[in-house]
């Protein structure tokens, strides 16, 4: 997996298109690719996976947690110490839940690229 930093100048325009739900997953291929993308990962704390809740915005499934680490680095700007001061997580959980959130994002955008070739 990439270094975040390497991916850390696309995470604002990542954010701003799961938060105004621009991502669209319209076929059963991408969802399935997607759930073979998040189930084939080890690294999240089992407590984390079972207690949190999830945020499905078009396609994109995200826990609380992700969607909080994603609103805090992609459109706060905030540092990953910062993070992990006001979530409460170690700084290995919070990279752990990032690097989940950008594995889901290419199936989203290759979904969301072939919709817009195809109209």
């Amino acid at each position: 997996m990439v270094d975040y930093h390497v991916i850390l100048d696309l995470l604002p325009t990542v954010a701003k298109y799961y938060f105004l739900g621009k991502f669209r997953t319209l076929s059963k291929e991408a969802d399935d690719a997607a759930a073979a993308a998040e189930n084939g990962d080890n690294g999240e704390d089992e407590m984390t996976t079972r207690t949190v809740a999830t945020v499905t915005n078009n396609g994109i499934s995200l826990s609380y947690a992700q969607a909080a680490i994603l609103l805090c680095l992609g459109l706060q700007h905030k540092t990953v110490d910062k993070v992990v001061e006001e979530l409460t997580l170690q700084p290995n959980q919070i990279l752990a839940l990032f690097t989940k959130i950008i594995k889901k994002v290419p199936c989203a955008h290759t979904s969301m690229i072939s919709h817009a070739c195809a109209v």
